[in-house]
């Protein structure tokens, strides 16, 4: 087997900024994908639904400015190589379907911890590569790194209030 090929994926180790913004582009509508069917698990709590389908919003919001960024790449920036382990957490995330990930969820706390896994291990730190290597002009910068902080605080604290104790969110069950 090629070195470049993962043991048991047929997905090529990322070698290039250009494929690694493909690898992102392709996290962030897993991800949504993910909130989607969480919304959907939980439709019967409207709020918790609701809160759902904005942070699956903000995941399609964040594929469209990775598009547009990987589409108006200079060619040398997308052939400028990078470390292809950076990218293990991504390549697992990638490698279980969304389907796969929603039938191990059973409540409410669940799914957050789920989703706070997701945001702050493989996610933001594509997310903050991506922030540092792109020569991206400051002001879309911050943009990036105003996005992926308050992303991250949503689903830290925007709960609506009656499900931020873990108590609370282990009793509403995901309803399939």
């Amino acid at each position: 087997m090629p070195e470049n090929k993962r043991e048991g994926s047929d997905m090529a180790d990322v070698e290039t900024l250009g494929e690694l913004s493909e690898l992102t582009i392709s996290l962030a509508h897993s991800v949504e994908a993910t909130y989607r069917g969480l919304a959907a698990m939980f439709s019967h709590e409207p709020e918790i639904a609701q809160f759902w389908n904005l942070m699956a919003e903000e995941e399609a919001n964040h594929a469209r400015w990775l598009t547009n960024l990987h589409q108006n790449l200079d060619e040398h920036l997308r052939h400028k190589r990078v470390d292809p382990r950076f990218c293990e957490g991504v390549h697992a995330v990638l490698e279980v379907p969304a389907e796969t990930r929603l039938e191990k969820i059973g409540n409410l706390d669940e799914a957050l911890h789920m989703a706070l896994a997701f945001e702050t291990a493989e996610t933001n730190a594509v997310f903050d590569f991506l922030i540092s290597d792109y020569q991206l002009a400051t002001r879309a910068r911050e943009f990036l790194r105003n996005q992926v902080v308050v992303h991250v605080e949503r689903l830290n604290k925007g709960l609506p209030e009656r499900f931020r104790d873990r108590s609370v969110r282990a009793v509403i069950p995901a309803v399939r």
